[in-house]
């Protein structure tokens, strides 16, 4: 039977409101300052479409990000291996805050679906059986309360000048153009102000949690690689270091800079 688009409308509404998709925009920030040559080196991918894209220190939801995908269009035949692997992922932008293919404008454009409700959530099931990507970071912010009630701003990042977290993205035709839009998969910590944190890989699980090459999941299949990318992800997370920055972060009015990421100099 056919959902009424205004009652399937109602329900995403109800899932928005209860599991915080938009609720704490303020406190969804990441940021990247790679080129896409620089990036499509990292991953392996060629740049399809990044014109336009400049690198920042506090991307927000509803901007264009960077992210990588599976290859969808017919390549050449590939020359080498590495050729191959190029060929295989391409850098592309999207707007940050998925919206589905149905979706006519009743509700706001979600940013991030918990890995733990990701495949019984109808609004991203299908995404993540078909369209899984990874969002290339340098680091993204975080919130940690103080016992006054207030909150002090971390930024968090690995080892390296790149964190890969996974995403799931949609495509909407419009014309003759395509309009990608993604959500970041979190996690939970049960320690921060939101709680919600972006899930990251490493790279021996880019090529499955991308899927390039293979056939869509099924749902145990989906249920089998959910469970490693969770399990490896929560692995990873004890390897990211958490440095201690300003507040400036916080507002909307703050310099695109370095110095949003700079460590926060104690006081004598």
């Amino acid at each position: 039977m056919r959902v009424n688009r205004r009652v399937k409308a109602r329900r995403v509404i109800e899932l928005w409101s209860c599991h915080g998709g938009t609720l704490n925009e303020m406190r969804s920030r990441f940021a990247l300052t790679e080129t896409p040559d620089r990036l499509a080196a990292v991953f392996g991918a060629t740049a399809s479409s990044t014109t336009g894209w400049k690198p920042s220190y506090k991307f927000a939801p509803a901007r264009k990000i960077i992210i990588v995908r599976a290859q969808t269009q017919p390549q050449p035949q590939p020359q080498t291996r590495a050729d191959a692997q190029a060929g295989a992922r391409e850098l592309i932008t999207a707007s940050w805050g998925f919206t589905p293919t149905w979706l006519s404008g009743q509700v706001p454009p979600i940013i991030r679906v918990g890995m733990e409700r990701i495949l019984s959530n109808g609004y991203f099931h299908d995404a993540f059986l078909n369209r899984r990507c990874l969002v290339p970071m340098l680091g993204y912010y975080d919130w940690q309360s103080t016992p006054d009630g207030g909150s002090q701003s971390y930024f968090v990042r690995g080892p390296g000048q790149v964190l890969a977290a996974m995403g799931v993205y949609n495509v909407r035709e419009s014309g003759s153009r395509s309009q990608l839009s993604v959500a970041l998969v979190t996690r939970d910590t049960g320690s921060t102000v939101d709680d919600r944190v972006p899930s990251v890989l490493d790279e021996p699980l880019w090529g499955e949690w991308l899927g390039g090459g293979t056939s869509a999941l099924d749902d145990h299949g989906a249920e089998d690689l959910l469970a490693r990318v969770a399990t490896r992800s929560h692995d990873l997370a004890e390897t990211l270091t958490r440095t201690r920055v300003g507040d400036t972060i916080n507002s909307p009015y703050a310099r695109d800079a370095v110095s949003l990421i700079s460590p926060l100099r104690k006081r004598a």
